[in-house]
């Protein structure tokens, strides 16, 4: 519709963008479709901005109650399993479970494998208390889970064996 009210004034063949010099052209041709598609991409902008902002703040919010176990916890040369709830990846999503170069920060995490293969990995820092991120709830759920939360729990002895109490 734009492009047939204005084809006189733009040419035959001519293809547009409402960018700046498309816009341009489009305020010359026609002041009130010019003003119709500012005032559409002012609002479809807000629309857009709007919706980013609302889902930002609820995944944010599951982010603060997943990562709580490890960001309220002060921890001292440990070594921290964390599930794989997102797949085998260590960062996603405990984006601050961050190992330091050579396994020299207070934390060393690793992504729980169970309990033999977690053994397996404690033996290799066998002066680091192991403990096990527990989540419960669901991680970005629809709507959001409000029980969502996670604790460490001690791994008994340095050991693979879970503490059950």
């Amino acid at each position: 519709m734009v492009a047939e009210c204005c084809s006189d004034d733009l040419g035959d063949g001519d293809a547009f963008v409402l960018g700046a010099a498309g816009y341009s052209k489009l305020w010359h041709a026609d002041r009130l479709v010019a003003r119709l598609a500012a005032i559409g991409m002012v609002a479809l902008s807000v629309f857009v901005a709007a919706r980013t902002l609302h889902t930002d703040a609820r995944l944010s919010a599951d982010d603060r109650r997943l990562n709580h176990g490890l960001t309220s916890a002060h921890l001292h040369h440990v070594l921290v399993f964390l599930p794989q709830l997102a797949g085998p990846e260590l960062l996603i999503p405990f984006g601050t479970a961050i190992n330091h170069y050579g396994y020299t920060g207070n934390v060393v995490y690793a992504l729980d494998q169970g309990p033999a293969g977690d053994a397996i990995i404690a033996a290799d820092f066998p002066d680091r208390r192991p403990y096990l991120l527990v989540v419960t709830g669901t991680y970005r759920s629809d709507p959001p889970d409000h029980t969502l939360t996670s604790h460490l729990q001690p791994l008994t002895g340095g050991s693979n064996t879970r503490n059950t109490s």
